[in-house]
């Protein structure tokens, strides 16, 4: 699966690069904005390149739950940073409901006798 996506982010470096490569004399504008763009791939896939399987793990996920808008992904990161002390507040609140139960099995036997 990562492969099939690491070979389409391959086809568009390739693509960009064929770009860069090209000679059109007659679109000195685009082919510069093409080496800009080219340029800011490079750096951003040098960046990125040692999480790339996160990010596609990460991609596969929020687009299997329709979440793909920006707010979206700005949403599931906010939230990420609260994760750690939520399902730390989950566990105490189990270990406390628990602790209940305990308490109150010994009570209804003492008051059905």
């Amino acid at each position: 699966m990562y492969q099939i996506s690491i070979e389409g982010i391959r086809d568009v470096i390739r693509e960009c690069w064929n770009i860069y490569q090209s000679n059109d004399d007659d679109d000195d504008m685009s082919i510069n904005m093409y080496q800009k763009r080219l340029h800011q791939l490079t750096l951003v896939y040098q960046e990125t390149r040692r999480y790339l399987p996160s990010f596609l793990k990460l991609f596969k996920i929020m687009k299997e739950q329709k979440m793909m808008s920006e707010q979206d992904i700005i949403n599931a990161l906010k939230h990420s940073k609260e994760l750690q002390s939520l399902e730390t507040r989950v566990q105490q609140l189990i270990v406390e409901i628990q602790t209940l139960k305990n308490k109150k099995n010994p009570l209804s036997i003492y008051l059905l006798c």
